[in-house]
């Protein structure tokens, strides 16, 4: 029934606020720097805080992709601890952020009176949950930002919800980021990364197996396949281009792995001959017919010097462990351990194309990486 599956969606979305009023309530991050409160960002490998490095990399890749996208007035749904607030609200005339936590609020709040950073004072926050809109005009926004949250709304219905309110919100020629979205194809490989890592040596396949399985039916949170975002033009009318992007950063751990960014843009934001030639290209190479390495894409770019071209059908060279591991288990005998899987992965060759690796190597060239 409706009602009950509103009373199960009330549910969870309380499970998730009163989580996160308990995080928040940890002053061990704010009081040492309120700009930079990690507060809540472990690592599921191995339970302990993500390093500050890891931190630092992951803000700032977001905030860099969100001022690319050049905003003005900017609505930031569940700004949190405020790890992008203190980075996006100088340039922006207007910042408007809602916010699920009171213990959040409280502490944006005092840092309002508090910091002397340009803007803040100016930044607007709202006790209102994801799917509360009131009082936030339609039309308005030239950027909106959902970034590390969708993974805590309890359905796809409520994210399309949302979604669907978040266009209607935004002016003609804006965008909406989605960032650090957890990837629905990948869950199966995040869960064998997760528990083998976590195994001891004599853990046999079938049990790293059946410990995999019993993660992916437990699985709390939201995950998203790619395509979704894709599909929402068949019924948001106004999303124009939609950009998937894989993480930017260097480190390796769950974000950079297991998660990627959205753009959705709206209705003339982009110029319509440039998505058309984007869209009409039919130049693409397989990948996998050649197996690029990186400096065979810059011999490639260096010595041909075309104007575009495509290459489809990469191996994220991110996860050349993680393939090892699945064509492991999917070989190995019932009781071969995860001491041979340990030797599998140790020797696993470089295989597939790092996307930060291409973004960089864009930086001594002159192209453009997408």
């Amino acid at each position: 029934r409706d009602s009950d599956a509103s009373d199960l969606i009330q549910d969870q979305v309380g499970l998730w606020k009163d989580l996160h009023e308990d995080s928040y309530a940890d002053r061990q991050f704010v009081d040492q720097d309120p700009t930079f409160n990690t507060i809540g960002w472990d690592s599921t490998f191995t339970g302990q805080p993500l390093l500050p490095a890891e931190m630092r990399e992951c803000v700032d890749n977001a905030v860099s992709r969100i001022l690319a996208l050049e905003p003005k007035n900017l609505l930031e749904i569940g700004c949190g601890t405020g790890l992008l607030l203190y980075r996006l609200v100088s340039p922006c005339d207007t910042y408007v952020g809602p916010v699920l936590s009171a213990v959040a609020i409280e502490q944006l709040r005092v840092s309002q009176d508090q910091l002397s950073i340009d803007g803040l004072d100016r930044a607007k926050l709202l006790s209102q949950r994801a799917d509360d809109f009131h009082g936030l005009m339609e039309n308005h926004f030239d950027t909106a930002v959902l970034n590390s949250v969708i993974q805590y709304f309890p359905n796809v219905d409520y994210l399309v919800q949302v979604l669907g309110e978040l266009v209607a919100r935004c002016a003609d020629g804006g965008a909406i980021f989605v960032g650090d979205v957890r990837s629905l194809p990948l869950l199966s490989t995040y869960h064998g990364a997760v528990q083998s890592f976590k195994a001891d040596p004599e853990t046999t396949r079938i049990e790293l197996e059946r410990r995999m399985e019993a993660q992916l039916e437990r699985e709390p949170e939201l995950t998203v396949a790619p395509a979704f975002f894709v599909a929402l033009r068949t019924t948001m009318s106004r999303i124009g281009r939609v950009l998937i992007m894989p993480k930017r950063g260097e480190l390796k751990n769950e974000m950079t792995s297991f998660r990627y960014d959205v753009v959705l843009e709206i209705a003339g934001s982009k110029d319509d001959s440039q998505a058309q030639s984007s869209t009409q290209y039919d130049g693409w190479d397989d990948w996998r017919r050649q197996r690029l390495n990186l400096s065979s894409v810059r011999e490639r770019l260096e010595n041909e010097v075309p104007d575009i071209w495509g290459l489809r059908f990469v191996a994220n060279g991110r996860l050349d462990e993680e393939r090892a591991t699945i064509e492991w288990l999917r070989k190995a005998s019932d009781t071969d351990t995860v001491m041979e899987l340990r030797s599998v992965q140790a020797k696993c060759e470089e295989a597939g194309l790092d996307p930060e690796a291409l973004w960089q190597l864009a930086e001594s060239l002159p192209y453009d990486v997408d």
